[in-house]
């Protein structure tokens, strides 16, 4: 394979490609909807031959992205977007489906997060971040539940 490969259906781009390690195969493709928009996308990171990393566009912009961290199949890091810029972003248990931190931003800075310390389903720590995403605030919230 090339380094990349381009498709076309009725002359418009359908779907790319990519050959990021020069191994011959495919690790990062991305398909286009009839417009011509990216739609979405899905990358092999690792370089294993499973592409772990998802990404969902509307209209040109990216919503989503979902990764596995671990291989073991589930998407456990996951990225959501407001017209394409980074909002929060979720570490999930492979186990329950329930976040164990959530990531808060504003114009892609990091405001917030909060933990589920003790792995029981429920947020029990919370940070606030300045300017320069540094902590300023830690509330430990009540951890017996």
């Amino acid at each position: 394979m090339l380094d990349e490969k381009w498709a076309y259906v009725h002359d418009k781009l359908s779907k790319i490609e990519v050959d990021r390690d020069f191994d011959g195969k495919a690790d990062h493709i991305i398909q286009y909807d009839r417009k011509g928009h990216i739609e979405s996308a899905s990358s092999d990171d690792n370089f294993d031959g499973v592409f772990e990393t998802d990404w969902i566009f509307l209209n040109g912009n990216i919503q989503w992205t979902k990764s596995d961290t671990t291989s073991d199949g589930y998407q456990d890091y996951q990225q959501f977007f407001s017209n394409g810029v980074l909002n929060k972003v979720k570490f999930i248990d492979p186990v329950s489906g329930k976040p164990l931190k959530t990531q808060t931003y504003d114009r892609i800075k990091l405001r917030s997060a909060e933990l589920d310390s003790n792995g029981d389903g429920k947020f029990d720590t919370s940070y606030l971040y300045d300017e320069l995403e540094e902590i300023k605030k830690v509330d430990l919230g009540n951890k017996n539940g």
